[in-house]
């Protein structure tokens, strides 16, 4: 069943768009010092990303390849007309590539402002509302908070430290495969 109350845009669009079924939306009232999260996880994972950067959560239905680069890069896919890289964070974590399955892949578009880029999720769990007081320091290469719930510990993706990141590891790989990087 469908919340009675919607906490954004976001939560409805969210529920007609990923499941036949609702996620459910918990936590607090939003407010100034509350954040409404999108939970998903990667390998064993949990992550989150503030609703505020994320466009839309699809299913991965188009992948190219490109050509030299590390796991951490799947490809581009198109959405709607524009060319998104895909990011796979195993990729980041095991510098391996998976096996993408497509139409059962989900992604989350995420933009800061001035790009677009795509997260692939082994599983969308849930949208959050969490107040800022419940927040914990976290020692990762991706983010620097984190929070508990029920048992699991929900890193909190930092855009920028995720952007900074790819962009090390593009240009370490690109320089160990001989290619001259600005």
């Amino acid at each position: 069943m469908f919340p009675t109350k919607s906490r954004s845009i976001f939560s409805v669009r969210f529920c007609f768009s990923v499941q036949p079924t609702c996620y459910k939306v918990i936590g607090l009232p939003i407010n100034k010092k509350t954040k409404e999260l999108l939970c998903f996880r990667v390998l064993d994972r949990h992550l989150a990303i503030s609703t505020s950067n994320t466009r839309e959560v699809f299913a991965l239905s188009n992948i190219t390849s490109l050509p030299l680069t590390p796991p951490l890069l799947v490809g581009l896919t198109n959405l709607r007309g524009s060319a998104l890289p895909v990011f796979d964070l195993a990729g980041l974590w095991r510098n391996e590539s998976r096996e993408i399955k497509l139409l059962e892949s989900r992604c989350i578009a995420i933009e800061d402002g001035t790009q677009v880029i795509a997260l692939l999720a082994d599983k969308i769990e849930e949208i959050l509302a969490i107040s800022e007081i419940h927040k914990l320091p976290a020692a990762d290469e991706i983010s620097e908070f984190m929070f508990q719930k029920d048992g699991r510990q929900i890193a909190e993706i930092d855009l920028e430290k995720l952007l900074h990141m790819a962009t090390v590891v593009m240009k370490r790989e690109l320089r160990r495969k001989g290619v001259s990087v600005g």
